[in-house]
């Protein structure tokens, strides 16, 4: 499965838009996260979505306020992988200005 080869629409818009060299870079880059998307990703969502869900942990052992959110090593790997492509730092640089 392949989140990216999914939507050919979105692919035939991406290549309408973007110059030929950017294209076949991005399409490389999608096609590589989307697949990764709809296997490993998608796989630690189902887990988080359950099991998995961030907590508020408000007091230590102690009974001290540490209002700390635990999150599972899952959730972490999905954060590091998906900011790792610059999709996300792209989306942000866009509404910075």
């Amino acid at each position: 499965m392949n989140f990216y080869e999914e939507e050919p629409q979105f692919r035939a818009l991406l290549k309408e838009l973007l110059d030929e060299e950017f294209f076949a870079y991005a399409d490389k880059e999608l096609n590589a996260f989307g697949e990764k998307c709809a296997n490993e990703i998608e796989e630690r969502a189902r887990f988080t979505d359950r099991e998995g869900q961030p907590k508020l942990i408000k007091f230590d052992a102690y009974g001290d306020d540490i209002s700390e959110v635990w999150v599972n090593d899952g959730y972490r790997k999905t954060v590091e992988d998906s900011y790792n492509t610059g999709i996300v730092a792209t989306s942000i640089k866009k509404y910075q200005n």
